[in-house]
């Protein structure tokens, strides 16, 4: 920020300059002053004043300093962006959604909406966007609770069938050309990529094929998201972790699209910096690279010391250009999904993370501010996947597709 030196500005009889400022007084008083600023002497020809006319509050013989507020040239400040090919509402605002009673349990499609866990002294918040089949975000969820589906530890595969949908949809006219040229190599077909969530109170049904693949081919155990969306693609699973429920299918399979991507071809970018200017720069690239996002949170799941992996499909910034809230879908508890399947706004922090202080302050996830007040729990945010389409590597691989 600029300091104007009054004793220069004195002796000058107008001063104009555009800008917004703060004028200090000297007890202390901040007046904000909008617009084009002058510096003017009144019509008595002794009095000097911040303004085109005298005014005593602004006189510059009460002011100890004038400021330039600094203006930011982020062109994310104050805006919401989605993650590329999403078609949805921006969070109009609380008090523009509709309230409803925890206990409905089908909404409209496609719409923002809330809990109102007041009317029943409940002190949470929670804000959703229901699940459309025009939206383009997808909600893979775990069903161990309601089929003994073994994926009760699979979040991560959960995330990369979330990403894979997305990969697939926007991909569509070369993985048509694609199937043309080469077809299947496999005696099993490649999973679909077309999604639809949960019929009403069946959250089994209509699981996705993509997320039941892996379920088939990796035991019960954590992984890496970014990892899947390699290893389903290209046939890479380095740092999967998971183990294969046939050993064989390691060397056997390779991946859905070979002919065009070798194992080597980066397809995605991951990052365990999660300090606030790297977490920020990163999203930001996502939305204006066209790439789909994958996130790991520890100790997100109440009670819980584990990591857990899910996916971002958009975010809010304030004013300065920094995340603010996050729009995601979580693989666990469907059965608290608005119709099975739902966004979720979720706020978004900055602070010191105690076991890497050297790091500055780290992205943290924060409950939404709670109707009594209550204490928000946080989660530290550890690792962001980015998703890319790789669209050069499809265009050098099988041309333009129209």
């Amino acid at each position: 920020m600029k300091k104007f030196l009054l004793s220069i500005l004195c002796a000058l009889t107008i001063v104009a300059v555009r800008a917004q400022f703060v004028v200090e007084k000297q007890d202390g008083t901040p007046v904000a002053v909008e617009g084009d600023l002058h510096f003017a002497k009144d019509a008595a020809g002794e009095n000097w004043s911040v303004g085109e006319t005298y005014d005593p509050d602004l006189d510059l013989s009460l002011i100890g300093s004038i400021e330039a507020k600094s203006e930011s040239t982020d062109p994310f400040a104050g805006k919401t962006c989605w993650v590329y090919g999403v078609k949805a509402p921006d969070f109009p605002g609380k008090e523009n959604v509709k309230s409803y009673a925890p206990a409905v349990d089908h909404f409209p499609a496609g719409e923002w909406l809330r809990y109102d866990y007041e009317s029943i002294g409940v002190d949470f918040e929670k804000q959703q966007l229901t699940w459309c089949d025009t939206c383009g975000w997808y909600d893979c969820n775990k069903t161990y609770e309601y089929d003994k589906a073994p994926d009760g530890s699979m979040c991560w595969a959960a995330s990369a069938s979330n990403l894979l949908h997305w990969w697939l949809v926007q991909n569509k006219k070369y993985v048509e050309r694609y199937d043309e040229l080469y077809g299947q190599p496999y005696d099993f077909a490649r999973p679909s990529e077309v999604y639809k969530a949960p019929n009403p109170g069946d959250y089994a049904s209509n699981k996705s094929e993509i997320f039941n693949f892996f379920i088939s081919s990796f035991q019960d155990r954590s992984g890496w998201e970014g990892g899947g969306v390699n290893w389903f693609i290209s046939g890479n699973s380095t740092n999967i972790s998971a183990p294969f429920r046939d050993p064989n299918m390691e060397n056997t399979f390779h991946g859905f699209f070979s002919e065009v991507f070798s194992p080597n071809d980066v397809i995605i970018e991951d990052s365990r910096n999660m300090s606030k200017e790297n977490f920020n720069a990163m999203i930001k690239r996502a939305f204006t690279e066209n790439k789909a996002i994958g996130f790991t949170a520890y100790k997100f799941v109440s009670g819980g010391e584990s990591l857990h992996a899910m996916t971002i499909w958009g975010a809010e910034f304030d004013e300065e250009g920094y995340v603010s809230h996050i729009y995601y879908c979580d693989n666990n508890l469907v059965d608290q999904d608005a119709n099975g399947a739902a966004i979720i706004r979720l706020g978004i922090t900055y602070d010191e993370n105690p076991a890497i202080p050297s790091m500055g302050d780290v992205a943290y996830t924060i409950q939404l501010p709670k109707p009594f007040g209550g204490s928000r729990r946080t989660s530290l945010i550890t690792a962001l996947v980015l998703v890319d389409l790789r669209q050069d590597i499809w265009k050098k691989a099988l041309g333009e597709v129209e």
